[in-house]
């Protein structure tokens, strides 16, 4: 109830309002203002005192209201659906840089929940650590403990986890819808054939002093079905695409260490790795085919890893992996034969996946000896470079590294010719390759195995090997083998060589008029007997120089009856010696080629070389029908060529 007046109050003011005042004439109009500003009737004396004497009175406090309660927080389903709701798409740049050709492959993207949600999913993994072990290396039964990488981890059963950790997986795979719809990149997206159905998640922590060594997430969708045919295993058709990691960690400086290193420029030898500190609220997305590491952190540190896969290609499952198995014995060649590989390499970041996959898809890696000739940057500090960690500790003893300043460098011939120095008499065949190569599986008997099928005391096997393609590394399907043949001569009267694709594989080696440096295989024997001329920036030149050598010394050359290696033809990515030492000396070593051409000896003359390949010298012309390696038109799947028919053209001044 309000409180009351007093009564003498109440009755001096209804005293007031009900007295009559004696009537006036009306006033002429004002306007508005000075209306508002008349003075308000005043109450009479005695009214004003009734009230005043109320108004001082001290009247019983009224107890005060109590304190607003605290509003209660949102369930946590509603918090959840709240931050997904804020949760913003990667924008352009980020997407570009993760998918596009010329983006470095990473992208970083800070505030992707908000301090305050970060830090209960901080709270709520720091809680989970319990769950957390010994992480290991290595694949399948292949697990093991390793110093390599230090770190506690397992993966989560999201379901089973705190809703704060729920709330973090849950935002990043909303992230990962950036990259399949509604961007500019949605073509290249679509290459990643990411899969909506498929992540695995992992919570890892790091004590003072932890580290994870450089490696990579996840093979090549070529090399881990390799790996899986290698295994006897159902080959893969979901591989790892991108790796986000989301960093739990507050108040994180530089000084803490622990910073992820990617290197995501391997194309270029002097490239510099790219530093990323594991701050709150933190993710990192990056193609999980990159290699990266984890540096040895100073304080405790936590990251979630989300990875996002992607359907593998269904043209990958034509290709026969596994070589034919031998078909009969061996002719009296050892299966155990010790196999020397030689592989000269500038300034190629191919080098390290060539030699990973030449152990990987060996029958028998332990036969396996490599002398890898490295035109490199620098002479220290290149072991990783060259051979990363792709394959183990065990292959890696069996490789000797020769290293050479590129500056120094001096062409193809004389890193081979240093290879071959290196032949013991306890090696038995000689792989030649270049450092840009992919093998079948089984690639170590079934050429041992078709060496020995060549009718021929002494035969080599060469082809010129096809294309693997250059992103994906992925091989191709179609198997069918090559056989080389000349082409023509070129300006400088140099002969020069082609691979043609026969029609279909074959039952038994290909008698090859011709031979080839990026891929040969014989008995040792052969390279201790035929010098490999150590001609510098000799190039064009090269195989017909040792194909005319090795013939007279009285060797036979065969393609194997289907594709044994593969070759990346393209040279974008990597630097070659002709673009850093343009035209140096080129035309002395083709004038030496020539000379030493003329000095060939042997059981057979250089004449029955040139009528072997089709070829005369002199007068530098095809003969008829070379461009077939007594071959009829129809063994090539390109039917008839028209090389010959160019070549006359080119006589008589014509233009095809």
């Amino acid at each position: 109830m309000a409180p009351q007046l007093p009564a003498s109050a109440l009755a001096a003011i209804s005293g007031y309002i009900d007295r009559e005042e004696p009537a006036e004439p009306p006033a002429p109009a004002r306007p508005a203002a000075a209306a508002a500003a008349a003075a308000p009737p005043q109450l009479p004396a005695s009214a004003l005192a009734a009230i005043s004497g109320y108004i001082d009175r001290e009247e019983p406090a009224a107890p005060p209201l109590p304190p607003p309660a605290p509003a209660a927080p949102p369930p946590a389903r509603d918090r959840e659906e709240q931050t997904l709701r804020e949760i913003e798409p990667l924008d352009a740049s980020a997407v570009f840089a993760l998918l596009h050709p010329d983006g470095p492959g990473y992208a970083v993207v800070d505030g992707v929940l908000g301090q305050e949600t970060a830090r209960r999913a901080a709270r709520a993994a720091a809680a989970a650590r319990t769950q957390l072990k010994r992480a290991r290396v290595g694949r399948g039964d292949a697990r093991r403990l390793s110093d390599e990488r230090t770190d506690e981890a397992a993966f989560l059963d999201e379901r089973s986890q705190h809703p704060d950790l729920q709330v973090l997986c849950h935002a990043l795979r909303k992230l990962r819808s950036s990259l399949c719809v509604g961007g500019a990149w949605d073509d290249k997206a679509a290459e990643l054939r990411l899969d909506a159905t498929t992540t695995s998640t992992q919570l890892a922590c790091y004590q003072p002093g932890g580290r994870y060594r450089r490696h990579a997430d996840a093979l090549s969708d070529d090399d881990a079905r390799q790996r899986d045919a290698l295994r006897g295993k159902p080959l893969l058709t979901r591989n790892r695409r991108i790796t986000a990691v989301y960093y739990l960690n507050e108040n994180w400086n530089r000084e803490d260490g622990g910073a992820l290193r990617i290197y995501a420029d391997t194309w270029t030898p002097d490239a510099q790795p790219f530093d990323v500190l594991p701050r709150l609220d933190r993710l990192v997305l990056f193609r999980s085919t990159l290699q990266h590491e984890v540096l040895v952190t100073r304080r405790e540190r936590l990251a979630l890893t989300q990875w996002w896969y992607g359907r593998i290609d269904d043209d990958n499952e034509r290709v026969p992996w596994r070589l034919p198995a031998p078909g009969r014995a061996l002719s009296g060649l050892s299966t155990e034969g010790r196999i020397f590989v030689s592989v000269a390499a500038y300034r190629d970041p191919e080098t390290e996946r060539t030699l990973q996959h030449l152990f990987a898809t060996a029958k028998n890696p332990k036969r396996v000896r490599v002398v890898v000739v490295q035109q490199y940057d620098c002479l220290e500090g290149s072991d990783d470079d060259l051979v990363g960690r792709l394959y183990n500790h065990e292959a890696e003893a069996r490789v000797t590294r020769i290293r050479v300043d590129f500056r120094d460098a001096n062409g193809p011939c004389p890193a081979r010719a240093c290879a071959l120095r290196r032949l013991t008499d306890e090696d038995d065949f000689v792989l030649q390759i270049d450092s840009h190569t992919r093998f079948r599986s089984h690639w170590d008997a079934y050429l041992i195995d078709q060496l020995a099928k060549c009718d021929s005391k002494e035969p080599v096997l060469t082809a010129y090997p096809a294309d693997y393609d250059k992103d994906s590394a992925a091989l191709p399907s179609d198997v069918r083998p090559t056989l080389l043949v000349p082409s023509g001569f070129d300006k400088d009267g140099v002969l020069r060589i082609k691979g043609r694709r026969l029609a279909r594989v074959h039952e038994e080696p290909i008698p090859s008029p011709l031979w080839c440096a990026g891929f040969s295989f014989c008995r040792a024997k052969v390279w201790r007997r035929v010098t490999y001329e150590p001609l510098p920036h000799l190039f064009f030149g090269e195989e017909l120089l040792h194909a005319a050598r090795l013939f007279c010394s009285g060797c036979d050359f065969f393609a194997p009856p289907e594709q044994v290696i593969f070759h990346r033809w393209s040279r974008s990515g990597r630097r070659t010696l002709a673009e850093d030492q343009p035209r140096r000396n080129a035309a002395a070593a083709r004038g030496r080629a020539f000379e030493l051409l003329e000095t060939i000896e042997g059981p057979r003359s250089l004449a029955a070389f040139e009528a072997r390949a089709g070829v005369d010298l002199k007068k530098r012309v095809l003969l008829p029908g070379a461009d077939r390696g007594g071959l009829s038109p129809e063994a090539f799947a390109d039917g008839a060529s028209s090389s010959a028919g160019a070549q006359v053209a080119a006589l008589l001044g014509l233009k095809l």
